[in-house]
């Protein structure tokens, strides 16, 4: 099962506000260039990443503020693709953003695991080693 995750995404004034999919097999945080564009991101660099089964090229951007469901994670640095078609129609199929997908580590920092039971984030606070 698919799991959702609510995502709001702050570049100073600028706000993005959706429902992702909270991927097990991402690590960061993925954004498509129209989000990027829509926020006034600055982006540099260069990545590949893959995402639903398929290799994009990605460049970074800085964000002052992610707040996944009810927790503000801070500043992050995402990856800013040039979504395929096909992947943002499999998303928009799915009941996603067709414009972000976000990954563990945003996850975790917030102090949720994925419930892929129930497909929601379950809160389970943090975890310190």
């Amino acid at each position: 099962m698919y799991v959702r995750a609510a995502v709001k995404v702050r570049n100073g004034e600028r706000l993005f506000s959706d429902v992702a999919l909270a991927d097990t097999g991402a690590t960061g945080i993925i954004v498509n260039e129209s989000m990027a564009e829509e926020l006034r991101l600055r982006t540099f660099g260069e990545a590949k990443i893959v995402t639903l089964g398929k290799t994009v090229k990605c460049s970074f951007a800085d964000v002052s503020s992610v707040t996944v469901e009810d927790t503000e994670i801070g500043p992050r640095r995402l990856f800013v693709c040039k979504f395929p078609e096909e992947v943002k129609e499999r998303l928009k199929l799915m009941g996603f953003s067709e414009r972000v997908i976000l990954g563990v580590s945003a996850i975790e920092d917030a102090g949720y695991v994925p419930d892929t039971e129930k497909g929601v984030l379950q809160k389970v606070g943090f975890l310190v080693l």
